[in-house]
């Protein structure tokens, strides 16, 4: 970052903000996203108008993610993206709560196979139709 007396300049993935500012000083931190993030959603609900999927835009060639209850016992896994995490709501046994998942993948990046883990959690919630 660079101060000036009126103004401060910030580069933001490559790009230069020059904004007008009148002593003030603070700092600005940018975390970059690479360009194969698996970004997984962190609600599920059979009620969504859509289904919760997972993205993930390379290629990868092994995907395995286990989803563990708030007990630490595995109650789900997929071997595949497709349909990671919103097959999860198919079981009945899944109670409305917290859910963590681990995920294990290797991708293809620039022809070479890449490892990689991602962890997160996801908010399971169960809704019943009313009877009028």
């Amino acid at each position: 970052m660079d101060h000036r007396h009126l103004g401060a300049t910030f580069t933001l993935s490559e790009r230069t903000l020059v904004l007008p500012l009148l002593f003030l000083s603070f700092t600005v931190w940018a975390q970059e996203i690479p360009p194969c993030a698996l970004v997984v959603p962190s609600v599920l609900s059979a009620n969504s108008e859509a289904k919760s999927q997972a993205t993930y835009p390379c290629r990868s060639v092994v995907f395995e993610a286990p989803v563990y209850n708030r007990w630490a016992s595995a109650i789900w896994g997929s071997k595949k993206l497709e349909g990671f995490p919103s097959e999860l709501l198919v079981l009945n046994e899944v109670p409305a709560g917290t859910c963590l998942w681990k995920v294990k993948y290797t991708a293809i990046l620039s022809g070479e196979p890449v490892g990689s883990e991602a962890t997160g959690k996801a908010e399971v919630i169960n809704c019943v139709a009313l009877d009028e």
